[in-house]
């Protein structure tokens, strides 16, 4: 928060014009009218150098608005033009160090995890504007005619590398103040941004304040905000420094400020549900949905083409390995079936064993219940009982061994086939998961290809544009250098047919006179000729027709002049009336 004599010195000036039109710090200004104007209204102002109150320019005459907004900013851009064309000569900055601090609300000490260091910049360039084309993907540029609803940022700085990718962002302010919706921008950009306070001082202490880090304090940076804090004991206090409180309210925000926020976002919220621009913002949102979900459409129909196009190639390039496998499975399913039926064999054959036995059982019994019942003794009864008993046990262990013989070589079938599918289904994980690798890789090589085909594009309009720039600056020069030399050619034809004009006219007159002059002594003589011709009976024809042929000679050269005369008018006309500019 800024208080009131903050506030009272922001709307002081520091810099002025002189006489000469030149900047001046008040630093360099000597005290009360000296000559010295106001960067933004040009009304003279006083150099107020008290005691009291901080150096600064203040306007003279009382009927001017002092803390006019022009005239407030105009000095405040030429500091800030002064901190960018030291930027863009020294091409670096030194940057502070990165605390990463405790959540809020929880106790703990800051901690750095990245030292001070300076930032150089292959190339720096002022006013470039980070904005999202019709597919939601981010670019930059000079770009003055970026609807506001596709624009980012326009930071006053941007730091370049080689590889002409944007490594810093600097912007300067008048406090420390940042809203939520810058902060939520830049980490949609996720480039690290400074902002720097430029001093009121003259331009070497501005140049010397940007090459410490005392005025710079981070924005956004990438590793403090990828960085997790994690809790230090208070005993260890090695690397732990004061804390920065306005470098922490740049990092986090309070629960104070962040209910004031929501309280005013509630009230802005309910007013322009209430407004006729809602239904304005409510049709742009409905646009950006709609470009989102078709640029989001347009993007899942060419992953689903390249998946096709992918796993044919992959069918295409695996097909005698598939045709394998599909042998493979053939040849195991028969065996699974000729199992299958060799299993339930053995098992028909068991319980016919069986039920065999339990009808020699019956039989042994009903003999020996014969034999006891006959006349034989219980010797030869017993003998042959055994008899019968052994050949029994010798019969069920041939079918138990066949039995036994049929289990093992069913659990063998089985752990073939189990081993078979197990082989079968990691070799399909394999072939599945080199085809997912494979896809990945393509898509990233794609994306790849096409940035580098739009930076590549882009750097050829750009190029284009700048040489175009060239030539008609070149052309806009040429044609004022030939308006210069047709305006210096037209100065010199019109002096030199002003001094012919005049030569002619002065021979003309001359001409002139003495035709008539001659013309007079003719009429003179010709009459004092007639007149002795009549007084002279004796006078002839031919002398007077003489005379008359002379005074007709003289009269056509006359008419002639005056036709050369009218020629020379015409010219005249000629050129007053610029016609001959347009041949």
């Amino acid at each position: 928060m800024i208080s009131k004599n903050d506030k009272s010195n922001e709307y002081q000036n520091d810099w002025a014009k002189d006489t000469k039109g030149e900047y001046i710090h008040i630093s360099n200004a000597q005290r009360g009218l000296e000559g010295y104007y106001c960067l933004g209204c040009d009304k003279e102002m006083i150099a107020a150098k008290g005691d009291l109150q901080a150096h600064h320019f203040r306007h003279y005459a009382k009927n001017i608005d002092k803390n006019k907004t022009e005239c407030v900013v105009a000095s405040r851009n030429y500091r800030e033009r002064i901190a960018k064309d030291i930027l863009h000569r020294l091409k670096e900055l030194t940057v502070p160090a990165v605390y990463k601090y405790p959540p809020s609300q929880t106790k703990g000490v800051p901690y750095i995890i990245q030292d001070s260091t300076t930032v150089k910049a292959f190339k720096v360039k002022s006013e470039v504007s980070f904005y999202e084309d019709e597919n939601c993907e981010i670019n930059f540029g000079q770009n003055s005619n970026i609807q506001n609803r596709y624009l980012l940022l326009r930071p006053d700085i941007t730091f370049f590398n080689h590889q002409n990718d944007p490594i810093l962002l600097v912007e300067f302010v008048i406090n420390h103040k940042i809203d939520d919706e810058k902060r939520n921008k830049l980490k949609r950009l996720g480039i690290n941004t400074v902002q720097i306070i430029i001093p009121k001082k003259p331009e070497p202490e501005i140049e010397k304040a940007l090459t410490s880090s005392k005025k710079i304090k981070w924005v956004f940076n990438e590793i403090e905000a990828n960085t997790e804090y994690i809790y230090v004991p208070k005993r260890d206090s090695e690397r732990i420094l004061p804390i920065d409180e306005d470098q922490r309210i740049l990092f986090e925000e309070s629960f104070k400020c962040r209910a004031a926020q929501i309280n005013e976002l509630i009230r802005r919220f309910k007013k322009c549900l209430q407004s006729e621009p809602y239904r304005r913002a409510e049709h742009l949102f409905e646009q950006e949905i709609s470009r989102v979900k078709k640029a989001t459409k347009i993007e899942q129909s060419r992953l689903e083409e390249q998946e096709a196009r992918i796993t044919k190639e992959v069918q295409r390039e695996h097909t005698e390995e598939n045709l394998e496998l599909a042998k493979r499975g053939g040849r195991l399913q028969s065996k699974r079936r000729e199992f299958q039926k060799n299993k339930a064999d053995v098992e028909e054959r068991f319980l016919s064993a069986t039920r065999k036995f339990k009808e020699e059982q019956e039989e042994i019994r009903r003999i020996t219940k014969t034999e006891l019942n006959n006349s034989g003794t219980e010797a030869e009864i017993r003998e042959r009982f055994r008899n019968r008993n052994r050949e029994l046990r010798e019969v069920f262990k041939t079918i138990s061994e066949e039995f036994e013989r049929a289990q093992e070589e069913e659990r063998r079938a089985i752990d073939e086939i189990a081993r078979k599918e197990d082989e079968i289904a990691g070799k399909y994980e394999r072939l599945e998961m080199e085809e997912r690798n494979s896809f990945r890789e393509q898509k990233e090589n794609l994306r790849q290809t096409e940035r580098g085909i739009l930076k590549k594009e882009k750097r050829t309009i750009e190029y284009d544009i700048n040489t175009k720039t060239r030539e008609i600056s070149e052309l806009h020069h040429s044609q004022s250098t030939l308006r210069e030399k047709f305006k210096k050619l037209e100065e010199r034809e019109r002096e030199k047919y002003r001094k012919l004009e005049e030569t002619e006219r002065e021979e003309f007159r001359q001409s002139r006179n003495r035709i008539e002059e001659k013309e007079g002594n003719i009429e003179v003589s010709i009459r004092e000729e007639l007149t002795r011709e009549l007084k002279d009976p004796s006078s002839k024809l031919p002398k007077k027709l003489g005379y008359i042929l002379e005074a007709r000679r003289v009269g056509s050269d006359y008419k002639d002049a005056e036709r050369q005369e009218k020629l020379y008018q015409a010219a005249r006309e000629f050129f007053k009336k610029g016609t001959w500019k347009s041949q």
